[in-house]
């Protein structure tokens, strides 16, 4: 090692910027100084080894020089991104929606709806989630581990002399300096479409949270060029944008897609009528019914779309004779793009591949024509196929949950058929959300490409699908329809309106929906919309609608609905409102938003960059409610809040010698003081567990603070609501349901919490029997005051605007959310953070 390469070394591992910028300044000023006082007696033209090792080092020294700097400016970015992320992105949002807004106005200004922007969709600047920072730290600081995610063999304690920089260190070095550490651990992950192990650095995350390799990802999207139905490229029903991604794409193919993409995204395309050219004539260059090709300069008709000419469109012989086979053979042609379409099995609903829907029968647009939505003899057919293929002996690798259908006696053939027609009819629109995998060989029904191993199955429709369509290529049959599990939906009969229920599985929420369903006046009268995290996984609440002997009669859907995501929360919101606009189910007669989270010693934030107990308790609620007011019933219509005593500093139960003293310490006798800010609680920086180390009083008040925010919603749009006239008679108001043994228990850490957890139950049957108006009762009591407080006129009124209700009596909120003041300012910092615009909701002073 040269002296140079040990004062270099001895230079990087100082922390000091500036110190290492001084070492190798005043190195480099001694070599100038030594370079400058050679003598010169040899020839002119001719250097010495000294002089030419001396310019060689200077040449270096500018090298280390340049790289300090880059690597103080690494170190100023790296902290902008760490201290200001939260506000760009706010900044940057704010920007999205100023400009969303300005295309509105300038639109609604022109006297016509917003124009589609000729810009593809996808081009906009993807933001920094952790994901993508995760990637960059490994490129750029931490390295790529090698190691496939396994463990080095050998000692442990290895030689760290070369590390000069911690890799927990506040800031980031770069890749030459990184590479002489040992890399962070990451094990490797499955891409969706091939299923090969790879490195996380080679995944590209799609919005859906699936991965694809550099490979597939590069594959789907120069397919998605060349096949339609595949464009835009997908998974799950949700675009992957191209900026986003351009890392695992040729430079080359990011350029020709994002040319393309005008082209696809166009619905009725004009084409050079020149066959030798056909080059697509972008919407822009037309004009006064004219297309210029931007390559050979012709000009087309954009109406019969061959060459120019004077007066009517001349006929085209060979399009009419494609008509008039099209009459012969059945076939309809999209009224959108012009594209002739065969329908081989399914109901006359047509979804095209640029996405238009309309009626087979008269290419009407879907749901405006009186057509009937199938034949019988195509139903036949296709329940035959179904039965066929799941009665086939011959399939040795077939699945034993598909064998077993096989097993049936003799003479049963029709009546089977019969029973899949009528599947087939009650659902028939179907969303392809749940599938089962069926082993062999089978022919996929989209691309009819025959897979060797084993093919996907809709568990709805029994459609079998390839990987590649059933990820990349069915479609939403709308896609601005909130998918809902129609496994659990039944048809409604006369239901007068709806019951929605947030966090309907487990707890209280389960208890609810138990308490409608036995209620026969409410099970018959009212059709659930019963909300869960994952439909799926909702057994709870299942277990209780597949009681025959509580739940007959009863119409309800199961909803999916993710509070914490305010993405997922307009979907859900969206889809309700449709389906009310349309008369499919009828409007929402009681709001119940029950569904709660609660942290004790951990802290959870989310995507969105909240603190998930504000979000999923008070953020997603507010959302939700003022999406869904347009659905609500604007005679008798109620929001029924669910607060807690929680929400009261004030409040002496709030303190449990031994186990809980949230509000004890001055510092948290407010939850909002003077000047009034909710960016610390929203954003996750109120009461946080190093406040406490090791304490659930930090868990306790945040979930406490979120209730406040609900109850001063409460308050809030009881005030607002009152006063619009076209929604005065809709009541708001917050019930306290007490302590109960729910699952919100699950997150606590302390030994003596769960074992509290365990005996709550019983105890509280016993206490509650004890005392029944106490503080602590079961569930169903809960429940029943919940449904009172959405229903009562005897003890409430017909409009109990306004009202906290403790149980079952009338009570008092805490002193905070009676301030005025307060709830004005979460109101509006809510309106900021659930960024609500004009057209979201119906609320005439939502501002």
């Amino acid at each position: 090692m040269t002296e140079l390469e040990v004062l270099a070394r001895l230079a990087r591992s100082c922390s000091d910027e500036d110190s290492v910028g001084l070492i190798f300044s005043l190195l480099r000023d001694d070599a100038l100084q030594v370079a400058s006082s050679s003598k010169g007696k040899q020839a002119e033209g001719i250097q010495t080894d000294i002089d030419l090792a001396l310019r060689l080092g200077i040449e270096e020294l500018e090298l280390i020089i340049g790289h300090v700097s880059d690597r103080r400016m690494t170190k100023s970015m790296q902290e902008a991104v760490r201290t200001d992320t939260d506000t760009l992105l706010q900044c940057q949002q704010e920007e999205s929606i100023a400009r969303s807004d300005r295309q509105i106005a300038l639109a609604r200004s022109r006297g016509r709806l917003q124009e589609q922007s000729q810009t593809p969709a996808n081009n906009d600047s993807p933001e920094l989630d952790p994901e993508l920072l995760k990637r960059l730290t490994a490129t750029y600081v931490t390295g790529i581990d090698e190691s496939d995610g396994k463990e080095a063999d050998g000692d442990e304690s290895t030689d760290n002399s070369t590390e000069f920089m911690s890799a927990t260190s506040e800031f980031p070095e770069s890749s030459s300096w990184a590479s002489s550490r040992k890399p962070e651990n990451t094990p490797q992950r499955p891409c969706t479409a091939c299923g090969d192990m790879k490195h996380f650095l080679d995944l590209a995350r799609a919005p859906c949270q699936h991965e694809y390799c550099r490979e597939c990802l590069d594959n789907l999207f120069q397919t998605a060029m060349l096949d339609e139905s595949l464009f835009p490229p997908r998974c799950c029903r949700q675009e992957i944008p191209v900026d986003a991604n351009s890392l695992f794409l040729k430079r080359s193919l990011v350029q020709q897609f994002k040319n393309k993409y005008i082209e696809l995204s166009t619905s009725n395309r004009i084409y050079c009528h020149q066959q030798t050219c056909s080059t697509f004539i972008p919407p822009s260059t037309i004009k006064d019914g004219v297309a210029r090709c931007p390559e050979c300069t012709l000009q087309t008709c954009i109406t019969c779309k061959g060459e120019t000419h004077k007066g009517d469109c001349p006929a085209d012989e060979a399009l009419q004779q494609v008509l008039e086979v099209a009459v012969q053979e059945g076939w309809q042609r999209c009224p959108q793009c012009s594209t002739m379409i065969e329908l081989n099995h399914g109901c006359f609903h047509i979804t095209c591949k640029c996405r238009a829907e309309f009626c087979y029968l008269c290419a009407a647009k879907w749901k405006t024509c009186t057509c009937i939505q199938w034949e019988e003899h195509r139903l036949y057919e296709r329940a035959e196929e179904i039965y066929n293929r799941d009665h086939n002996p011959d399939n040795e690798n077939e699945d034993p949950e598909v064998a077993n259908r096989r097993r049936v006696a003799p003479g049963t053939r029709q009546r089977d058929i019969r029973n899949i027609m009528n599947h087939l009819q009650e659902n028939h629109e179907c969303d392809h959300e749940h599938w089962r995998s069926r082993r062999g060989e089978h022919r996929c029904e989209e691309c009819h490409q025959t897979m060797p191993e084993f093919i996907y199955e809709c568990r709805q429709c029994s459609i079998m699908a390839c990987r590649r369509c059933r990820y990349n290529r069915l479609q939403y049959r709308n896609n601005t329809l909130a998918s809902y599990n129609s496994q659990y939906h039944h048809k409604m009969a006369s239901a007068k309106g709806s019951i929605l229920v947030t966090g309907a599985n487990g707890g209280l929420g389960s208890a609810i929906v138990q308490h409608i369903v036995k209620t026969s006046s409410l099970a018959k009268t009212y059709h659930g919309l019963y909300t869960v995290r994952n439909t799926e996984r909702a057994a709870a609440v299942q277990n209780v609608l597949k009681d025959a002997k509580i739940s007959a009669g009863h119409s309800y859907d199961l909803v999916p609905l993710d509070l914490s995501s305010l993405a997922n929360t307009r979907k859900a919101a969206e889809g309700i409102n449709k389906r009310v606009a349309e008369g499919s189910i009828p409007p929402i007669r009681a709001l119940i938003l029950n569904a709660a989270w609660q942290e004790y010693t951990t802290h959870t934030m989310t995507d969105d960059g909240f603190d998930m107990t504000f979000q999923a308790n008070h953020l997603s609620h507010f959302l939700l409610t003022l999406l869904l007011l347009k659905s609500m019933d604007k005679k008798n219509g109620r929001i029924v809040i669910l607060g807690s005593w929680s929400h009261d500093t004030s409040d002496k139960r709030n303190t449990v010698p031994g186990l809980l003293r949230a509000y004890e310490d001055e510092k948290w006798n407010l939850v909002f003081k003077e000047p009034i800010d909710t960016e610390p609680l929203a954003r996750g920086k109120w009461s946080v567990p190093d406040d406490e180390p090791g304490s659930g009083n930090t868990g306790y008040r945040r979930y406490g603070a979120s209730k406040l925010c609900e109850i001063m919603f409460m308050r809030e749009l009881s005030k607002r609501i009152a006063t619009d006239p076209q929604l005065s008679s809709i009541a708001v108001l917050a019930v306290d349901p007490g302590a109960m043994p729910t699952d919100l228990t699950r997150r606590r850490t302390s030994i003596v919490m769960k074992a509290l957890g365990l005996v709550a139950g019983p105890l509280m049957t016993v206490i509650s029997k004890l005392s029944p108006d106490g503080d602590y009762r079961t569930t169903a009591q809960s429940a029943n005051d919940v449904i009172n407080a959405a229903f009562d006129t005897k003890l409430l009124g017909e409009k109990p605007n306004g009202i906290y209700m403790d149980g079952a009596s009338v009570g008092e909120c805490g002193p905070e959310a009676r301030d005025a003041k307060k709830c004005e300012r979460v109101w509006t910092d809510s309106l900021g953070f659930a960024q609500i615009k004009d057209g979201d909701t119906v609320l005439a002073n939502w501002r």
